[in-house]
């Protein structure tokens, strides 16, 4: 099983000999939020963050069943090819995206 928390939430996304962020505490993002092609995450924590000022994207991702970004309000767009996510998340994800 693979699970990144916070700390690593951008590891996925900055790619091989990429510098990885420290997000820890972040609660807003002024960049893009990109996790995707990562075949065996399965949990992505990332509780703190609020806001994502651009888009969220999870796609490609097979294996992820928890996500938990409970305290998420805002994000730019949001989108979203996760086939074993729960509905419930998917829907409470995708209305944080600003109209």
């Amino acid at each position: 099983m693979t699970v990144f928390v916070a700390i690593l939430f951008f590891a996925l996304a900055s790619g091989p000999g990429r510098e990885i962020p420290n997000f820890d505490r972040a609660v807003a993002l002024d960049y893009k939020a990109d996790i995707t092609a990562n075949a065996s995450l399965e949990v992505v924590d990332i509780p703190m963050l609020q806001t994502i000022e651009h888009e969220l994207v999870l796609a490609g991702d097979p294996q992820l069943t928890l996500l938990d970004a409970s305290q998420l309000q805002r994000a730019a767009s949001v989108r979203l090819e996760l086939p074993k996510l729960s509905a419930d998340v998917i829907e409470r994800l995708r209305a944080v995206a600003l109209p």
